[in-house]
C-alpha cells in the first residue's frame, strides 16, 4: 500500500476526503479560499490518484479507515477535524462511527451512510455530540448508539 496525500498550511488539523473518481486535489480550490490556521490533510482514497494498492487488496470502508489511521499516526496528529463530498462523506461517517475519539467534528457533503429505506426506518442510530478536549483546545466528538 502506497498512500498518496499532501498536506498544506499549519494549525488545527482538518483532514479532507473527495468524492468518487476524484483525488485530493479537488479540493485545492477550496483551501485556496478559506484564511490561514489550519493543516489540511488531504489524502487520494484507495483506487484514486495516486494512491496503489496491491491487487486484490480491499477497498472497504475498513481499509479506507485503517488508511486514514496510519496517516494521521505518522504525522502526529491524534485529532483532527473531518470533512468529506460524496464517497469521502460516507467515508467520513464510518470512520466517525467507528473512530469518535480521533475526530473532533464532522462535515459530510452530499453523503448519507447508504442504508436503504426499509433499513432507514428500522435502523436509526441515536447520536449525541459531548464537549471533549485536545491538544488544540475544545472538540466534539461523535457517540452513537442504536435505537430499539
Amino acid at each position: 500500500m502506497r498512500l498518496s496525500y499532501f498536506v498544506t498550511g499549519e494549525g488545527t488539523p482538518v483532514t479532507l476526503l473527495h468524492g468518487f473518481t476524484q483525488s485530493g486535489r479537488s479540493w485545492l480550490e477550496t483551501i485556496s479560499k478559506i484564511a490561514a490556521g489550519y493543516m489540511w490533510i488531504v489524502p487520494d482514497l484507495r483506487g484514486h490518484g495516486e494512491t496503489r494498492t496491491r491487487p486484490g487488496a480491499p477497498c472497504s470502508m475498513d481499509a479506507c479507515t485503517e488508511d486514514l489511521e496510519m496517516l494521521w499516526d505518522h504525522l502526529g496528529v491524534e485529532t483532527t477535524h473531518l470533512a468529506g463530498y460524496s464517497m469521502g462523506g460516507r467515508l467520513a461517517l464510518h470512520v466517525a462511527a467507528t473512530k469518535p475519539e480521533r475526530i473532533a467534528s464532522l462535515l459530510t457533503i452530499g453523503a448519507h451512510a447508504g442504508l436503504d429505506d426499509d433499513a432507514r426506518a428500522t435502523t436509526g442510530a441515536a447520536c449525541r455530540f459531548s464537549p471533549a478536549s485536545s491538544g488544540a483546545g475544545p472538540a466534539s466528538r461523535r457517540r452513537c448508539a442504536r435505537r430499539g
